[in-house]
């Protein structure tokens, strides 16, 4: 397999009320087939909505997320399984090793994206620096 991963900062931006011109031109030109979320980035975005007092606003998202975004990544949202924990583990070590910061969540991710072979789509190209997987920041593009 090869193509992207989606940060959670990617994929949100494509709701936001003014989304980065960059970001949408970037989407937009990419091959939708090779585009993939991780059920973390899922489990973040659930975690922001929950947070979120009940408005309508609150109620279109989970729409979105329930419905729309699991249809359109459908057969493209990875699991975390123990090849992607062991990779996981030995991120995180090196990181340590580094003196580098590596979130759980991000390391995760990063895990996945190894094992996978796929590039992560990030704002936030340095959390995902002490990783050595391939990031691009559709941000600077």
């Amino acid at each position: 397999m090869s193509g992207f991963l989606l940060d959670t900062n990617c994929i949100s931006e494509m709701v936001r009320p003014r989304p980065e011109p960059r970001v949408l031109d970037w989407m937009t030109a990419t091959d939708e087939s090779v585009l993939y979320l991780s059920v973390l980035t899922l489990g973040e975005i659930r975690k922001s909505l929950a947070a979120l007092p009940q408005s309508r606003l609150r109620t279109r998202l989970e729409t979105w997320l329930e419905v729309e975004l699991r249809a359109r990544f459908a057969g493209r949202i990875l699991p975390v399984d123990g090849s992607i924990a062991d990779r996981w583990g030995l991120l995180a070590a090196e990181a340590k090793r580094r003196g580098k910061a590596l979130s759980v969540i991000d390391g995760l991710l990063a895990a996945t994206a190894h094992h996978h072979n796929l590039t992560i789509v990030s704002r936030n190209d340095s959390d995902f620096a002490s990783t050595q997987v391939p990031v691009l920041n559709p941000w600077e593009v």
